[in-house]
């Protein structure tokens, strides 16, 4: 398979979904043309739409995750870490973080098994960064040594949609206000 073409038609299905597009409704001949390929070009390496939507998703998400995997490794400190996962939630909120979206928002396909099973390891890396998180806020001396995990990653998660939502909005200082909320949050 044509790593360049493959990449073409994953960019195509991004471009579309940056645009607004419901990706429910796009057409085949829609990706191939925002792909700037043939129709028959993607049956060439894809069975279906959904196929294709699918390893688009998969593809999004693995580039989303590498990224913030290195931003996240590199600061050791609480606030690098919340800066790190801040920039993210703005990338979900102006769409250019695609996959993670749906990953964030917990909305993978109940029908398609193994895509299913890649969300669901995704959801539990960033459920892992969100605990790293909250642990390097105790650490700091920034939350209290008891922390319940459960709601430690709720509470993150509920910051991050804040941010995001914050950012959609276009509302200044989006980070402030995300690590006000994370850090009340996490003293209970």
């Amino acid at each position: 398979m044509s790593t360049g073409k493959k990449e073409k038609i994953f960019e195509g299905v991004m471009c579309l979904a940056r645009g607004g597009a419901d990706l429910r409704l796009v057409t085949v001949q829609q990706i191939a043309d925002a792909a700037g390929i043939g129709k028959g070009t993607l049956y060439e390496y894809f069975s279906s739409r959904e196929e294709i939507i699918a390893a688009t998703l998969v593809h999004a998400v693995e580039l989303e995750l590498a990224r913030v995997r290195a931003e996240f490794d590199d600061g050791k400190t609480f606030d690098a870490g919340l800066r790190c996962l801040c920039e993210l939630a703005v990338r979900c909120a102006d769409n250019s973080a695609v996959g993670m979206q749906f990953l964030l928002a917990g909305a993978h396909s109940q029908g398609d098994r193994p895509l299913c099973g890649f969300f669901s390891q995704s959801e539990a890396y960033v459920n892992g960064l969100l605990m790293r998180l909250a642990r390097r806020a105790v650490r700091e001396g920034l939350a209290p040594a008891e922390i319940d995990e459960g709601y430690a990653v709720f509470a993150l998660r509920a910051a991050f949609a804040g941010c995001s939502a914050s950012a959609r909005v276009g509302a200044p200082d989006a980070a402030v206000h995300a690590r006000r909320l994370v850090l009340s949050a996490l003293r209970g």
